[in-house]
């Protein structure tokens, strides 16, 4: 009699490779047929060596069984509680995992030679079942089946034995500590389901942020990350490229977004788009990505340069700092009042006393300038550090509006040689009013600059220490290199911080300019006047990036409105918003962007 082959429906497959990724079942259709005293080695994970033998022996209590003492095998066992006890004949779609020997009571495929068979094994005619199968390997345990037929009184081919065991076919599941079904050929299709989601998390400006999403299913599924305003619940998909990338792991499973270069447009809410063909998710709760200066303290200004000083005069006040700290004239360069003028001859530039930095881990460089048309490449806004007694730059910060090539550049090189740069291929030449803000973060591993609002930099390399610096020489308009060229500029007001000035800050000073100096505030007092019929709002300008919103009533049940009047900022000092009256009571506050 041919019994008929048992299959379990939608994962009937062909044998698969050698070598198959984790996450697959591994098939082998094999059927074979042994006689008495026949021996048949299988070959599970199909990688070339033996790892179980299938025997049958009718001479003692006639019986098949499984034994894994095959020399050179890999490690193998059958999941039995015990070497005595045989292994249990399994039912199509029984699981097998680490608890299948216990929940099989009845039944056995005996493992042991000198053991007695039990169980329906023992009946007449074809006996058909699965036996389950345990493997382990360099990556764990994987559990498997072997499909057998024994029939303790069929004749074989060769008519001189008695008794037949047909093994069919076997199959291994290839993921460490997944279980299988008994029959089971192929990884059953699952719509994807977030494992682990994103988390969200606080980036640096300048750094590097990178968020991750583990994901089941099967086939394996695609990711596509979205981003969105924080609190909106509305998304579009992250732009891959230079600044962001997005890479998935070997096994399918973990999707990364890497962003780089971190700037305040990246603060965003992110959620994945998890998809395959058997179905669709996006993960439930966004991330959110808060980009912050790379500074676990408020930066504080400590050199203040604002060229106030009288026309003709060969030094500069430190109006923040005191008169330790006060600047000198070189060669050409000039007072006029209101700011510093550099003509690009030779031997013009302005100097600081050294030791400026004062060690510091973490600087913010600030000045308002305008570049000339002359300017050569290579000159320098500032350069802070030593040279070698051949003029060339020992260790130093220093930031280029004209590198070779059309690129602004900011180099900080330590006194261990070791030197990292970030830049970005948009020259600086005849700008007028150009605020450029420098930041250098060795604890965070921050190097940036800002044209304006924004960072335009790009991080090239690893950010060496700041701290190991020689400041003995500080210059404005000069390089550390002595044959580079002089700046061709001038330059209305010129800070050090100490510690990395916020994207808020920075936004704040390019608003009000450089006659003004506000530290920010997060805590603003509210005016209202009437002024020409219309209700005046005001509130310092130290309190930047609020907008305000009204409502007719104090009650929980009366919403607040955000208007779509934008903020002006009157005489450096405050802003100010006007709305006409609306004729009936209106209450009014500020609400932070």
């Amino acid at each position: 009699m041919n019994p008929t082959k048992k299959t379990v429906a939608l994962l009937s497959t062909s044998a698969l490779a050698a070598g198959a990724a984790h996450g697959a079942v591994l098939y082998t259709n094999l059927n074979i047929t042994l006689s008495e005293h026949g021996a048949l080695s299988l070959d599970l994970n199909q990688d070339g060596t033996t790892d179980f033998q299938m025997a049958f022996n009718k001479s003692v209590a006639a019986k098949p069984y499984v034994t894994n003492t095959v020399a050179g095998a890999t490690s193998s066992f059958v999941l039995s509680t015990s070497g005595t006890q045989g292994l249990p004949v399994t039912a199509i779609g029984t699981t097998i995992n680490s608890s299948y020997q216990s929940a099989q009571s009845v039944g056995y495929f005996n493992e042991n030679v000198g053991a007695t068979m039990e169980g329906s094994w023992t009946a007449a005619g074809n006996i058909e079942g699965y036996v389950g199968l345990e493997l382990i390997d360099g990556a764990g345990t994987h559990y498997g089946w072997a499909h057998f037929i024994y029939n303790a009184a069929g004749v074989p081919a060769n008519d001189k034995d008695t008794g037949t065991l047909t093994l069919e076919d076997a199959a291994m599941e290839t993921t460490p500590g997944q279980a299988i079904q008994a029959g089971q050929t192929a990884e059953a299709s699952t719509g994807p389901a977030v494992y682990a989601p994103p988390s969200s998390l606080t980036g640096y400006l300048g750094g590097t942020a990178q968020l991750s999403v583990v994901a089941t299913g099967n086939p394996n599924p695609s990711f596509q990350w979205q981003s969105g305003t924080v609190g909106s619940g509305i998304y579009h998909n992250v732009t891959l490229g230079v600044n962001a990338t997005a890479t998935t792991s070997s096994d399918g499973t973990t999707s990364t977004l890497t962003l780089y270069d971190l700037t305040p447009a990246n603060m965003a809410d992110y959620v994945v788009v998890i998809s395959s063909t058997a179905g669709s998710i996006t993960t439930p709760v966004p991330a959110t990505l808060t980009v912050v200066p790379a500074s676990d303290t408020p930066a504080t200004l400590v050199h203040r340069y604002s060229f106030q000083d009288l026309a003709g005069s060969s030094s500069f006040v430190d109006s923040v700092g005191g008169p330790s700290w006060n600047g000198s004239l070189a060669g050409a360069a000039a007072l006029t009042g209101s700011s510093l003028v550099l003509n690009g001859s030779s031997g013009c530039y302005a100097y600081l006393p050294s030791d400026i930095t004062s060690d510091y881990n973490q600087m913010t460089v600030e000045c308002w300038v305008d570049i000339g048309t002359q300017t050569a490449n290579w000159t320098r806004v500032f350069s802070f550090g030593n040279q070698t007694g051949g003029g060339l730059k020992q260790s130093g910060v220093d930031y280029s509006p004209n590198a070779t090539g059309g690129y602004q550049n900011l180099d900080l090189l330590n006194n261990s040689s070791v030197d990292g740069y970030a830049n970005n291929n948009a020259a600086l030449v005849n700008t007028t009013g150009s605020h450029i803000t420098v930041v250098a973060d060795s604890i965070n591993g921050a190097l940036c600059y800002y044209n304006g609002t924004n960072v335009v930099s790009t991080l090239n390399t690893a950010v060496p220490s700041l701290a190991d610096i020689d400041d003995v020489y500080n210059l404005i308009g000069a390089s550390l290199v002595a044959i580079d060229p002089y700046l061709v500029g001038t330059i209305h007001e010129f800070r050090i911080y100490q510690g990395v000035l916020s994207p808020q800050a920075v936004a704040l000073n390019d608003a009000v300019g450089p006659a003004n100096y506000f530290a920010l505030s997060a805590n603003p007092a509210l005016t209202a006047s009437m002024s020409g019929g219309n209700i005046v709002l005001s509130w310092p300008a130290s309190d930047y990036n609020f907008l305000v919103q009204s409502r007719s009533g104090l009650g929980s049940g009366t919403p607040w409105a955000t208007l779509n009047d934008t903020p002006t900022l009157v005489g450096g000092t405050t802003w100010q918003v006007s709305i006409l009256p609306s004729g009936s009571p209106q209450f009014f506050q500020l609400i932070y962007q």
